[in-house]
């Protein structure tokens, strides 16, 4: 279904114009207010994302679960992929835009806001501008997200490792079972030959899953993605996401049995649209 990103309402009888913290703030990535950001289908056809992570990261923010997308550059495509996947969301999800470490959480006192029917959007998780969140901020959002809400956001990291050690390490110092509400990973990473601009095309690279166990491994972070070859997208690894689901992860086995479902009707038809799994093969 091809819906705007920002639709003029968030739910049944709720405008936008009536409730401040649903408004996307200019500064929720460049050029949001202007008409042509690209499409999810046209990230996929330019390479920044194969068809079936594609796939797997649509059905992640339509199962209601969380995700941040991260790079170690500005302005490299971290907001304009999310975006991207902001019409997967349910129509009836209501989307909270956090205001960086200013952000009051009053929207916590309207009874309207169901966790579970509601979305937190973080433009960026970083110290680099009062408009990003940080700070006490951070950890706060992330406990909302064990109430039920999801969370998609970007955030400064040139990998998996070093956001996590961001996120655990001062001033945040976040405990594993925080962390985990994250849910996904996914990351972009420049191609290395630069194009005629001077800047490389950002490609996701890689998604990770993480999951909490209460016992033994505590915080667990498992690849999803087959590592990217030189110019390519990371490739889905529906293996790895079986095994995520099986062990509790993310949206757990029914989303396994979705991307199993995706990959056999792309080698049934051949189709590569984002929601089909794309010409990508399970090893």
């Amino acid at each position: 279904m091809d819906r705007s990103p920002f639709p003029a309402r968030t739910g049944a009888g709720r405008p936008n114009a009536g409730y401040g913290p649903e408004i996307p703030a200019a500064w929720w990535g460049h050029g949001s207010a202007k008409e042509g950001r690209p499409s999810l289908a046209g990230l996929v056809r330019s390479g920044v994302l194969s068809p079936g992570i594609a796939t797997l990261l649509t059905e992640i923010v339509a199962r209601h679960r969380s995700l941040v997308v991260i790079a170690a550059g500005a302005g490299v495509g971290k907001t304009t992929l999310l975006t991207s996947l902001l019409p997967a969301l349910d129509t009836g999800t209501r989307r909270i835009f956090l205001r960086g470490t200013h952000e009051s959480f009053d929207f916590r006192l309207d009874p309207t806001v169901v966790p579970r029917e509601t979305a937190l959007m973080v433009n960026e998780i970083s110290p680099h501008l009062p408009a990003y969140l940080w700070g006490p901020a951070v950890g706060r959002s992330l406990r909302l997200g064990l109430e039920g809400y999801a969370i998609l956001a970007t955030a400064h990291a040139g990998s998996v490792e070093s956001f996590l050690a961001t996120l655990a390490g001062p001033p945040l110092a976040l405990r594993g079972r925080e962390i985990a509400v994250l849910e996904t990973v996914a990351l972009l990473a420049p191609d290395d030959e630069p194009s005629p601009t001077g800047r490389g095309l950002h490609r996701v690279v890689g998604v990770w899953g993480m999951m909490w166990t209460r016992t033994g491994a505590g915080l667990q972070i498992m690849p999803l993605s087959r590592p990217a070859r030189t110019g390519s997208a990371a490739k889905l690894d529906v293996a790895a996401i079986v095994r995520w689901g099986d062990r509790g992860g993310g949206p757990g086995a029914d989303l396994a049995d979705a991307m199993v479902a995706a990959t056999t009707r792309e080698r049934a038809t051949g189709d590569t649209s984002p929601t089909a799994g794309g010409t990508e093969t399970v090893e």
